[in-house]
């Protein structure tokens, strides 16, 4: 979900919002391009965001039931 949404999100507010407001450009394709290296850099922030949720998730070291039982 965040891996759509957030990029599309900010793709959108950058197109929309903050190029047109701080910027001009002479064709309209420009700001899209600028628009779509603000998406790309966002779902490089959800994919660190990921890792390091990923990381810091506490290791379980009790072994499961399934686990434990050896069929011989």
């Amino acid at each position: 979900m965040f891996m759509f949404g957030v990029p599309a999100i900010v793709m959108m507010f950058a197109y929309g919002v903050v190029l047109d407001q701080l910027f001009t450009f002479e064709k309209a394709g420009e700001k899209m391009v600028y628009a779509g290296i603000a998406g790309i850099a966002s779902v490089q922030f959800v994919v660190i965001g990921f890792l390091i949720y990923a990381f810091n998730e506490p290791i379980d070291e009790e072994p499961s039931a399934a686990e434990g039982k050896k069929t011989d």
